[in-house]
C-alpha cells in the first residue's frame, strides 16, 4: 500500500503521531526488531536452541473473558446474545471512546507495526483485517497465524475490520466506568474495530478474530466452527469440535489424514469446509517428539514459543509449568508435513466428533449420536475448562459451552445450531461424542486409548448394529472396537458398585437438563430437548 495513503487511513483511527511505520514486515525484519528490543518494560525475547523465539506474557497467560465488552448501539442491541454467562457485556459509546483514547495514546509516538491480512481461505467469504501494534512479536504472531496480504493485495487493501492492540496500556479508571478490571477487550461492530488493552496474551488476539468471524458469517449462511479439520486421500473430511485442552490439535494428527486446520473453520451452504487461519497455536506442556512429532518438528525458525521455561543453554523444558500449564507455540501451517496442501476448500464432511472432557467419569469413551442427540450435545457443549486457559481457572471445572465455543459467540447459540442442522441434513454424516476426560482413578484418559477410538472412526470400523444403550443418557455405544478392551466401552464397568455410577450419572444429567432450560424459549430447543438425558 502507498505509505501516504496508509498514513491517512491510520490518522482516521486516531493515530496521528508515530516514530516509524513498518508495514507488513518480513520475518527477518521482525526477528531483527525482536532481538534488538530495548523497551525495559517488555519481557525479554529469547532465541531458543530450536531457532524459535520465546516470549513471555506474564502476568497474563490465558484469556480474560470477564474483560470482554461489546458496544451496545442500534446495530447490536437486538442482535447480540447479551448474557453474563458468555460475557457479552455491553458498554456505551462513551466508555468505548474513553477506552479507544487510551489505546491511541499508547500507540502514538511509537514505532508501530501494521499487518494487513485475510481471515478465511475461502476467497468469497474471507475477511480483510488490519492489525496495529507496537510490539514486534505480536505482528510476528499474526504473520504466523493468518494469510498475509501480498504486494498486489496490499495496493488495494480496504479492511473490513481494524484491530488496535495497545497491550501495554492499562485502564486505571475501570471502577469509574463499571468495568471488571484494568484489562479490556472491546468490540465496536458499527465502527468495525476491536481494541485490546492491558494484556500481552496472544490468545486474546486469535480468539477476538474468531469472535468477529462468528458475528459476520452466519448472515452469509456460513457456520463458523471451533474445530480442527482433517481430510483423507478420498477428500472425506473429519471435524473435531472441542474447547481448548480437549484434544483438537493432538487428535487431528492422524494416519492417512491431512490437516486442514487445528482450531477454526467455516462450513458453507455448498458443503465446503475452509480454514480461517494459516497457522497453528498448539499447547506444548509435556510435549515430546514421540507423542506429538508434527508439533515438535514445527518448533523451529519463525515459530513463537509462549510462556515456556527456557534453560541457560537455550533448550526448552516442556515439562516445566513454572509460568503456566497453558504453554503454547504458534507457527505457519506450512510447518505441518501432513497438511492439506492442494485444496484450500474441501468438500464431503464424513465424520463429526464432539470432544467432551467428562470430569464426572460417567460418559462412555465413545457414543454414536442421532441427529437430535447431535443437536442437543452441540447446543449443550458439555465439557471441562482446563486449568490456565482462562484467568483464574486453576483446576479443571465442568462447564457448558454452547456450540463448544460459547466465549466466542456474539450471536445466540440457536443461530449456530440451526446452521449446523442445515449442514447435517444435506450430508450423510457419522456423528460421535468422544470422551477425553478422566478415568475412574482420576487420571486423564490416555491419549493412546483415544487415538485407537479415532482410528476406528476414521477407518469406518464402528459396528452400528452391535450396540449397548447407556441408561439415563440413552447413548448408543459400540460393543467392540479393534485394539481396545471391550470392558472399557461401558463406563458402568469401571464401578464395582453400579449404584455409584448411577448416582454420579444422575448428577450430570440434572446439570445437562438445567443448562438446557436456558434455551427452551426457542422452537428448536423444544424439539430436541427429548434427546437429552432421562432422570
Amino acid at each position: 500500500m502507498d505509505i501516504n495513503n496508509l498514513k491517512k487511513e491510520i490518522e482516521k483511527y486516531g493515530i496521528k503521531k508515530y516514530k516509524k511505520i513498518l508495514y507488513n514486515p518480513s520475518f527477518s525484519l521482525l526477528f531483527k526488531e525482536e532481538k534488538n528490543l530495548n523497551l525495559s518494560d517488555l519481557k525479554k525475547v529469547l532465541v531458543t536452541n530450536y531457532g524459535a523465539i520465546s516470549i513471555n506474557t506474564l502476568p497474563f497467560t490465558g484469556r480474560s473473558p470477564l474483560d470482554k465488552y461489546i458496544v451496545y448501539d442500534n446495530n447490536t442491541k437486538d442482535k447480540i446474545w447479551w448474557t453474563n454467562k458468555n460475557n457479552n457485556k455491553p458498554i456505551n459509546i462513551n466508555t468505548w471512546c474513553f477506552l479507544k483514547d487510551l489505546i491511541i495514546n499508547q500507540l502514538n509516538n511509537k514505532k508501530i507495526f501494521i499487518v494487513d491480512f485475510f481471515c478465511g481461505t475461502n476467497i468469497h467469504n474471507k475477511l480483510k483485517i488490519r492489525f496495529i501494534t507496537e510490539i514486534p512479536w505480536q505482528a510476528h504472531f499474526i504473520k504466523n497465524m493468518f494469510i498475509i496480504a501480498n504486494k498486489e493485495d496490499s495496493k488495494k487493501f480496504k479492511p473490513n475490520f481494524v484491530i488496535l492492540n495497545g497491550a501495554r496500556c492499562k485502564n486505571n479508571m475501570w471502577n469509574k466506568y463499571n468495568l471488571n478490571s484494568e484489562i479490556f477487550i472491546a468490540f465496536n461492530f458499527t465502527e468495525k474495530m476491536q481494541i485490546i488493552g492491558g494484556t500481552l496474551y496472544n490468545g486474546e488476539i486469535k480468539k477476538g478474530i474468531f469472535l468477529i468471524m462468528n458475528y459476520f458469517l452466519p448472515s452469509r449462511n456460513i457456520l463458523p466452527m471451533h474445530c480442527a479439520a482433517t481430510v483423507n486421500k478420498n477428500n472425506k473430511v473429519t471435524l473435531f469440535f472441542g474447547l481448548s485442552g480437549t484434544g483438537k490439535t493432538t487428535l487431528s494428527n492422524v494416519k492417512n489424514h491431512y490437516l486442514i486446520g487445528d482450531d477454526e473453520h467455516g462450513w458453507n451452504n455448498n458443503g465446503q469446509v475452509f480454514n480461517f487461519e494459516a497457522g497453528c497455536y498448539a499447547k506444548v506442556i509435556n510435549l515430546t517428539s514421540i507423542d506429538n512429532p508434527e508439533i515438535f518438528s514445527a518448533i523451529k525458525k519463525n515459530a513463537i514459543l509462549e510462556n515456556v521455561v527456557v534453560l541457560d543453554n537455550g533448550f526448552v523444558d516442556f515439562f516445566n509449568d513454572r509460568y503456566t500449564e497453558n504453554t503454547r507455540v504458534s507457527f505457519p501451517i506450512s510447518y505441518i508435513r501432513k497438511r492439506n496442501k492442494f485444496k484450500l476448500i474441501t468438500h464431503n464432511v464424513k465424520n463429526i466428533i464432539f470432544l467432551t472432557a467428562d470430569y464426572f467419569r460417567v460418559l462412555p469413551l465413545i457414543s454414536i449420536l442421532s441427529l437430535e442427540q447431535s443437536q442437543y450435545y452441540f447446543l449443550s457443549g458439555f465439557t471441562t475448562k482446563l486449568s490456565n486457559t482462562e484467568l483464574n481457572i486453576l483446576k479443571p471445572i465442568p462447564t457448558f459451552s454452547a456450540c463448544f465455543a460459547e466465549p466466542f459467540l456474539p450471536l445466540h447459540p440457536i443461530i449456530y445450531t440451526k446452521l449446523l442442522t442445515n449442514c447435517l441434513l444435506k450430508n450423510n454424516i457419522n456423528i460421535f461424542l468422544v470422551n477425553t476426560g478422566w478415568d475412574y482413578y482420576g487420571s486423564r484418559i490416555s491419549i493412546t486409548k483415544t487415538k485407537i477410538i479415532i482410528d476406528n472412526i476414521l477407518n469406518c470400523n464402528i459396528n452400528t448394529k452391535l450396540l449397548n444403550i447407556i441408561p439415563i443418557f440413552n447413548l448408543s455405544v459400540p460393543k467392540y472396537l479393534d485394539g481396545l478392551d471391550s470392558n472399557l466401552l461401558d463406563p458402568r464397568n469401571y464401578y464395582v458398585n453400579k449404584a455409584i455410577w448411577k448416582y454420579k450419572a444422575r448428577i450430570l444429567a440434572k446439570l445437562l437438563k438445567n443448562n438446557f432450560n436456558r434455551f427452551l424459549n426457542t422452537n428448536l430447543a423444544n424439539l430436541i430437548v427429548k434427546a437429552g438425558p432421562k432422570i
